[in-house]
């Protein structure tokens, strides 16, 4: 009994210190400060959603299930991002480097957060909302019904570089190398609308006269 009670205590004590591995999320919970796994599983327990919010520590592998929902508000991802079936990634702050995968009809809201390096994958129905953040994106792979939507403005597409850039909503530059604009769309963001569409009334004008 003894030895039984040591193990759990000491189990409990890798996991509060951060030591652990890999951990699978099928009820609530949080990453803080302190965390450091190299898988991180996020899977439903219908007829609940599973939400995990990441406040700081690190991880290596994201990978979402189901209609799970991860929220990154902090800390780093050292290594990939999958979302996968129905679930959603809201991704607001933190470092993430290297790899984002969007599978099947997952979704990934993206209004912050750094990506210095980045290497995207959609495909299926995968859905990315992009409204701010630091993004430099260099290798992107889009293809099946996917969605990438991009509020912001002064967008500009060099087909020969195959180089989107442009201000997001947030005012951040981006940068996001694409082989072609299929299946993304630009949002201008409502000031940038609102020129537009005074400039477009003035030509009318003009030209009217």
């Amino acid at each position: 009994m003894r030895a039984k009670t040591f193990i759990m205590i000491f189990g409990v004590l890798l996991y509060s210190q951060g030591l652990a591995q890999a951990i699978d999320f099928y009820n609530n919970g949080s990453i803080v400060d302190g965390n450091n796994f190299q898988t991180v599983s996020v899977y439903d327990t219908p007829p609940n959603h599973t939400t995990v919010t990441m406040y700081g520590g690190n991880v290596g592998y994201f990978d979402t299930f189901n209609e799970s929902i991860l929220n990154i508000q902090g800390g780093t991802v050292t290594e990939a991002i999958h979302a996968q079936n129905l679930s959603t990634i809201n991704i607001s702050a933190g470092n993430l480097i290297d790899e984002l995968w969007v599978h099947e009809d997952a979704t990934i809201n993206i209004t912050g957060g750094v990506f210095p390096n980045g290497w995207w994958v959609v495909d299926g129905y995968g859905t990315i909302n992009i409204s701010g953040g630091s993004l430099n994106i260099t290798y992107t792979k889009f293809y099946g019904g996917h969605s990438v939507n991009i509020w912001g403005y002064d967008f500009n597409y060099n087909s020969a570089s195959n180089l989107l850039t442009g201000y997001l909503s947030d005012n951040s530059p981006f940068s996001m190398n694409v082989p072609s604009l299929r299946g993304i769309n630009l949002i201008p963001e409502p000031a940038s609308a609102f020129m537009l569409g005074l400039g477009i009334i003035l030509a009318r004008r003009k030209l009217s006269k």
